[in-house]
């Protein structure tokens, strides 16, 4: 499976962790199966963690529907939602950076960028319990 995620009530917090070869598929199955998951909410933070992605499989053609449903996702939120990539190489952060393009005009998720686990910790406000759980993507 090019994905998991996992629940962490105690940090309000949604942890994807992307892993080998990502296609559009992948990205709409998460979503698919994250959105029937019971125990997700719209109020949690969301980490997309790419430290264990391979490589990409993912146009700009392929990624404008996906904005646009994620767009859909924000706006029966309460409180805009955080959502931090960490994308440690280039191809993860241009994909992760023509995703926050495209949702540029919707008030709702406030997405960041980052390079490491440690600037999406702080991003997303998590305590020091969570970055030690964060720190190896392979955990879980």
């Amino acid at each position: 499976m090019p994905y998991t995620y996992s629940i962490h009530p105690q940090f309000n917090l949604l942890w994807i962790k992307r892993i080998g070869v990502i296609t559009s598929e992948d990205i709409k199955a998460l979503i698919a199966e994250s959105q029937a998951d019971s125990e997700t909410s719209t109020e949690m933070a969301i980490l997309e963690d790419f430290r264990l992605a391979e490589q990409i499989d993912l146009g700009f053609t392929e990624m404008v529907p996906i904005a646009e449903n994620s767009k859909k996702l924000g706006w029966g939120r309460e409180l805009p939602t955080k959502m931090a990539f960490v994308a440690p190489t280039p191809v993860t952060f241009g994909m992760a950076r023509m995703f926050q393009s495209l949702m540029a005009g919707q008030d709702r998720i406030a997405i960041e960028i980052c390079k490491t686990i440690d600037a999406a910790v702080d991003f997303l406000g998590l305590p020091e319990e969570a970055r030690a759980l964060l720190a190896n993507p392979a955990a879980e």
